[in-house]
């Protein structure tokens, strides 16, 4: 694990409780480590705090179509669309070096507001209720 991972965890800790039960640290971590998914870090301007993190991994659709899926994300202080747009265009990069058509994600409505800087747009609404 890289030195930073205590920091990351903080960031992950906050992700997965917002999951809804979906995630845990130990499994997103395990994936991390067997290279099954991918942990983003965003620091700020001066490059020496952790502002943020998301966890990717590559999805590929029935149909074929590869997406490049945001599963977790948490920062702190990431109040700007600037900022998001900045985060979504390193992730863009990537995707697209890798083949896939589109990044998607789910998250709370705020994030959907920002993240419309980077040029994204609502493609779905997740719905849940407790039974």
């Amino acid at each position: 694990m890289t030195p930073l991972w205590p920091q990351i965890s903080v960031f992950l800790e906050r992700a997965c409780a917002r999951s809804r039960g979906r995630y845990t640290v130990r499994w997103l971590a395990e994936q991390i480590v067997n290279r099954d998914m991918q942990v983003w870090a965003a620091f700020d301007a001066n490059g020496e705090r952790l502002t943020g993190i998301a966890v990717t991994h590559m999805n590929l659709y029935p149909s074929g179509l590869k997406v490049l899926q945001v599963v977790a994300a948490a920062g702190r202080g990431v109040t700007t669309g600037q900022a998001v747009a900045e985060v979504i265009g390193m992730l863009r990069a990537y995707a697209r070096a890798q083949g896939c058509a589109e990044i998607e994600w789910s998250g709370r409505k705020g994030f959907s507001r920002l993240a419309r800087f980077a040029g994204a747009q609502d493609i779905a609404v997740i719905c849940g209720l407790g039974v």
